[in-house]
């Protein structure tokens, strides 16, 4: 694989600049392998960029070239069976679900590396989880969605995809005033019972989410990856 930069339409609307993804080599990069497309642009731009942790000789290059490092990211996985013990509460996302699910997701992240990044407003970091769940109900992202309720209100989330063999979590959240009383759980467990097909669940989560890591030890999910995610806003100097 070639160094490469792809536009990302959907994430340039939420910051009102263009926006990049950035694929880097499995066999690493240095740091003037940057420079041609870093160069290439004249006006404010956001470029965002994931490496496996072990490869130094990559994240030396971005650091480099001014990506700054906004989170490190574990990934985790489990065998569908034995299922997952959870309690009730959870039921498959209905299209008139949007709005609770939405205002859930609104409310409920503060490790992502959108809010981990000084340079993105805490608002705007906001709304992009929220469309990003609201995504769901426009058939844009997810092959299913999972709800917690508590007296008849939404009060978390669970967005999946699904791949091959695998069953992904690709958003998952519970409003803070509900956490600790199992409703993760209780959406996961219900995803198992909808989505048995597959063979195992797959999740990423950040390093500095210990509450999350510890739940997901706790259901039987073993660390499989890491990875490093770098932001780029730019243009900015790049080192000589």
């Amino acid at each position: 694989m070639a160094l490469s930069l792809k536009e990302d339409n959907w994430l340039s609307a939420r910051l009102e600049k263009q926006a990049f993804r950035l694929d880097v080599p499995t066999a690493g990069i240095l740091a003037a392998d940057l420079r041609p497309i870093l160069a290439s642009f004249n006006a404010p731009c956001f470029v965002y960029c994931k490496v496996p942790a072990a490869e130094m000789q990559t994240v030396h290059a971005l650091e480099g070239n001014g990506f700054r490092l906004v989170d490190t990211l574990l990934t985790l996985e489990r065998p569908m069976s034995p299922p997952v013990p959870g309690n009730s509460g959870a039921r498959l996302g209905e299209p008139e679900d949007r709005l609770s699910v939405t205002q859930v997701a609104r409310e409920s992240f503060s490790f992502s590396r959108f809010h981990a990044d000084p340079k993105i407003e805490r608002e705007v970091a906001n709304q992009i989880k929220a469309d990003w769940a609201g995504n769901f109900f426009s058939g844009q992202r997810g092959d299913a969605m999972i709800v917690a309720e508590a007296q008849h209100r939404i009060v978390g989330f669970l967005q999946l995809l699904s791949s091959a063999e695998t069953l992904i979590i690709d958003l998952i959240a519970v409003h803070p005033r509900h956490r600790g009383q199992g409703y993760a759980t209780a959406m996961i467990a219900c995803a198992q019972r909808q989505l048995s097909n597959l063979a195992a669940i797959r999740v990423g989560t950040q390093a500095a989410n210990i509450p999350a890591m510890r739940m997901y030890e706790r259901l039987g999910f073993r660390l499989m990856a890491a990875h490093h995610v770098f932001h780029y806003h730019g243009p900015e100097q790049i080192a000589g």
